[in-house]
């Protein structure tokens, strides 16, 4: 081979390895979840997966310190993050009419430091929103990049007709750490499935009352 032509070939190696390397530097970052309501518990039963490196950076974004999945602790730290981003909540009409951004839920949560603020250990008001679910923790999974999270969701303890019919399910899981974080949810219903899309532009989605009942 002649001296230019080497130099055009590692060139162009160079280029291949840098826009492979900017491609890994910069992956798509998704969450998706499977949802089916149990008549028998009255509850919602989820598996959410979701990348176990973004998880970790938004469990150490919580406390303030790096978290690691292995830590003895972790459940703890992952049952926390699940009742600040992974909610059913009642809602006015007003936010029905309008998306609401991650900010606005936030707020309508009454808990601006319920998603921006440090993690308080042992206070459950500090940690989830009010009048919203409440998380019930099964267990985790790790496959390869991927982390399983099993849990159930309790419906808000305002159970009047009013406020099942007019439910948000809040999922903003990443949406803190990731700005063009997609998040999906499947709600398994009489042998249906129905799917809910949520960002960080848009963290929440209309939870039809149908979807649980029996």
């Amino acid at each position: 081979l002649s001296l230019s032509l080497k130099i055009w070939l590692n060139s162009a190696g160079l280029v291949l390895l840098w826009s492979l390397g900017s491609a890994c530097a910069h992956p798509f970052h998704i969450s998706s979840a499977e949802v089916e309501f149990d008549p028998k518990t009255e509850r919602l039963q989820v598996s959410l997966k979701v990348q176990a490196i973004d998880f970790e950076q938004a469990l150490s974004q919580m406390v303030g310190r790096r978290s690691k999945l292995e830590q003895a602790n972790a459940e703890e730290l992952i049952v926390a993050y699940l009742a600040r981003h992974f909610y059913l909540t009642p809602s006015p009409t007003a936010m029905d009419q309008a998306e609401p951004t991650f900010k606005e839920t936030a707020k309508y949560a009454q808990q601006e430091a319920y998603t921006e603020g440090p993690f308080t250990p042992n206070s459950p008001s500090q940690n989830s929103p009010p009048s919203s679910s409440s998380v019930h923790w099964v267990g985790r999974e790790l496959k390869g990049a991927w982390l399983w999270l099993y849990f159930e969701l309790e419906l808000p303890r305002a159970r009047d007709r009013l406020a099942c019919e007019n439910l948000r399910l809040v999922n903003s899981v990443l949406c803190e750490c990731n700005a063009g974080q997609i998040n999906t949810v499947s709600v398994r219903h009489a042998g249906q499935r129905a799917t809910l899309k949520t960002t960080s532009q848009q963290p929440s989605e209309k939870f039809l009352s149908l979807w649980m009942t029996p």
